[in-house]
């Protein structure tokens, strides 16, 4: 198991769901 990678899944998977609730408050608004 390499931590790097653990940590830079996570990195990029709280990105995405930080763009989708972004973009859902865009077309709620």
């Amino acid at each position: 198991m390499v931590q790097k990678d653990v940590m830079n899944h996570f990195k990029s998977w709280r990105r995405n769901m930080m763009l989708l609730s972004i973009s859902r408050v865009m077309s709620l608004s």
